[in-house]
Order: structure tokens, then C-alpha cells, then sequence
């Protein structure tokens, strides 16, 4: 009986853990989305260079009337953000999704091993 109180104690902790490793990882993906997001929002340097970059068929003229008027940002330029952000980041979300299975893996064997002990404790 006392196994199975360290194992669900084992399995809580991690389902604990993990927890709290997703919310660190999308809290820190989120403010520096959104601090990206406000500097194209608020017409920076940044949003002309960024767009600048991306969309070279289009005359940076164009971009530059479109940060002076301070007009709003399109979905699609957020769009357009949104794709490079992530293309910034692959090699993070890569790292967090590496670690997410292998939470998960260790989450399942001890879920089940605490399972099956419950099953053959009642016995």
C-alpha cells in the first residue's frame, strides 16, 4: 500500500511539473509575440525593416507612407509576422515539443503503473 502512495505522489508531482513547464514556455512565447506585435502596431523602425524584408517586391515607399500616416496594421502583415515569428522560434517550439513527449511518456508509464497497482491492491 505504501508503493502506491509514492507512486501517485511521483505521478502527481510530474503532472505538476509539467504543468508548469507549459505555462512557463507559452507565458515567455506569448510576451515576445506581443512585444513584437506592438512594435509593428505602434509603426517602429521595426515594422518597416520587417515588411521591408519579407515582402522585397513591394517598394519600401509604400511601407514607409504606411508607418508615417500611422495607419493600422492589416491582418495579413500580422499574418505575415506571425509566420516569421515562428520561423524565429522553430528551434524553441521544437525543444518545448521534444520535452512535452517525453513528459508525456513518463506521465503514461506512471499513470499506468500506479493504475495497475490499484487494480491488484483490491484484490
Amino acid at each position: 500500500m505504501k508503493m502506491l502512495f509514492s507512486q501517485e505522489k511521483a505521478y502527481r508531482d510530474l503532472r505538476l511539473e509539467s504543468t508548469e513547464f507549459h505555462h512557463a514556455f507559452w507565458r515567455e512565447n506569448n510576451r515576445k509575440f506581443q512585444e513584437g506585435k506592438g512594435r509593428i502596431e505602434a509603426g517602429t523602425d521595426f515594422f518597416f525593416t520587417y515588411l521591408q524584408s519579407i515582402k522585397k517586391i513591394v517598394e519600401p515607399p509604400f511601407f514607409a507612407e504606411i508607418v508615417a500616416k500611422g495607419q493600422v496594421v492589416t491582418a495579413e502583415d500580422l499574418s505575415t509576422y506571425y509566420k516569421q515569428f515562428l520561423q524565429e522560434h522553430e528551434h524553441e517550439h521544437s525543444i518545448y515539443h521534444r520535452e512535452t513527449r517525453r513528459q508525456n511518456f513518463a506521465l503514461l508509464r506512471l499513470g499506468f503503473s500506479v493504475w495497475l497497482s490499484r487494480v491488484f491492491s483490491r484484490r
